[in-house]
């Protein structure tokens, strides 16, 4: 708390796979922590070997139009992925391994993939599309 206010953060259009912590009771994918209230929307957290969306507090309807699919477990805390275009299917990357071998992997989405043109409907992808979730959606996904 600063000030008698909350501290806030945005998290928007990323990627976070294959994570690994050893404290299981605070590593996630992404982690939210008392008296904060972030922005976090058209995210893909997946296939982390901890818990992909926790939170301390009931923040469910500031985690929305993100895909959560394949962590262990995919919420804890008080997240429990009810934010408004939320899913949980495989993603379909291109080419993704949990080898440690970064070099190999490629997270951009295949056709056909379930995070394709359902990001926040307030956020284009650079084509115009409505956001496709991750890294490579949004304003930014031409990088």
């Amino acid at each position: 708390e600063e000030n008698g206010s909350y501290i806030d953060g945005t998290l928007i259009n990323n990627t976070i796979v294959y994570n690994s912590v050893t404290d299981t009771d605070w590593g996630a994918g992404i982690a939210q922590f008392r008296r904060t209230e972030p922005t976090m929307k058209n995210n893909i957290v997946a296939f982390n070997h901890s818990t992909g969306a926790w939170s301390e507090d009931d923040v469910n309807t500031l985690y929305t139009y993100s895909l959560t699919y394949g962590n262990s477990p995919n919420y804890g805390g008080l997240m429990t992925g009810s934010g408004t275009g939320n899913l949980s299917a495989d993603p379909i990357f291109v080419r993704a391994s949990d080898d440690s071998d970064w070099t190999n992997d490629d997270f951009h989405l295949q056709a056909g993939s379930p995070a394709i043109n359902v990001g926040d409907p307030s956020i284009n992808d650079t084509d115009g599309s409505r956001s496709d979730m991750g890294a490579y959606g949004g304003v930014y996904g031409g990088w």
